[in-house]
């Protein structure tokens, strides 16, 4: 199942974050990619604050670290951002797919080297910058069984307060 969000703004993606993290299950495995500047770390801004972390303005791109671990009172989150790693093996030795436990959630930020090594049900978001600075096209695919019925609560939660974005 794919779903097509558009966000006309900082604000609307970050919403559009939170619809997508409040219907997230325990476990989840989010990659998304698009160009420098797309609005991925703008989305996990709302993802996370979708989840119960607080301070979002914390929530910045681990480029420089890898990862960051946002805790919230149910599960942790992590964050990761592969932009400066060249190879599959770079991300197997900073111990990448341990992260995967069942318990967590997992954002990822220029995930294209680990998405064939995902055997993991997941959800890749793809987001595509338009002629517009401001306006964005999010791409929503459920893949290796993720449970469409997520996709399909994220699709109503944006209908529905679509008219307040």
């Amino acid at each position: 199942m794919i779903i097509n969000l558009k966000s006309k703004s900082r604000k609307q993606t970050i919403k559009i974050g939170e619809f997508i993290g409040k219907n997230l299950i325990k476990g989840s495995i989010v990659p998304i990619s698009g160009e420098l500047g797309a609005g991925k770390t703008t989305l996990i801004k709302g993802i996370t604050k979708g989840l119960g972390f607080k301070d979002i303005d914390s929530v910045l791109s681990p480029s420089f670290t890898i990862m960051r671990i946002y805790p919230t009172e149910n599960l942790n989150i992590y964050h990761f951002d592969f932009y400066r790693l060249n190879d599959i093996d770079s991300i197997i030795d900073i111990g990448f797919f341990d992260y995967l436990d069942g318990k967590s959630i997992s954002l990822i930020e220029w995930p294209e080297l680990i998405l064939e090594q995902l055997n993991e049900p997941y959800i890749l978001i793809r987001i595509f910058n338009e002629n517009n600075e401001n306006y964005r096209i999010l791409k929503i695919e459920s893949k290796n069984n993720y449970p469409e019925v997520i996709l399909k609560r994220i699709k109503d939660d944006y209908i529905r307060h679509r008219n307040f974005l």
